[in-house]
């Protein structure tokens, strides 16, 4: 276990000069650890930038009882699709049956994506708090070797 040796030093909270030599002892999986724990909060900020839970999705639509049929992407209309018994409608109706399908494959898309991104949300939720966890538990660790060093310090020095 390596350890970590700061020479004399100024403790202006006992207002004295420290005399004698303080070792904190750590161990080096104890950085591994930190390294490892900074890694994979790097990797679910990267995560969340580049790929918000795949938030945008496809959508799909029919309309005039299964006669029209659309696939929508974000922003596009991919396909349509008629048979050809669509024809009979009257162009009015025709093109009042094609944007109703439309519309509703885009608000498919849209409420598929929202699910989506509370979905990602959640599971990145769940990563962070992870993260904090083993992140309290290693500045615990901290802590209480600082303390100890202080303490023996303190016990050292009277």
């Amino acid at each position: 276990m390596p350890d970590h040796t700061w020479p004399d030093h100024t403790w202006p909270e006992y207002g004295a000069v420290a005399s004698a030599e303080v070792t904190v002892a750590y161990d080096s999986t104890d950085v591994a650890r930190l390294d490892a724990l900074l890694e994979r909060a790097n990797a679910v900020l990267a995560q969340a930038v580049t790929d918000p839970g795949g938030a945008r999705t496809a959508g799909s639509a029919s309309a005039a009882d299964g006669l029209i049929q659309v696939q929508v992407s974000p922003g596009r209309l991919e396909s349509l699709q008629m048979d050809a018994r669509a024809l009979r409608l009257g162009t009015a109706e025709l093109a009042a049956e094609i944007r109703n399908a439309v519309n509703q494959a885009f608000e498919s898309s849209a409420q598929d994506s929202a699910e989506a991104a509370r979905a990602a949300g959640t599971a990145l939720a769940d990563k962070v708090r992870d993260i904090q966890n083993d992140s309290m538990r290693g500045m615990s660790m901290f802590v209480t070797a600082m303390q100890d060093a202080v303490s023996r310090f303190e016990r050292d020095r009277g």
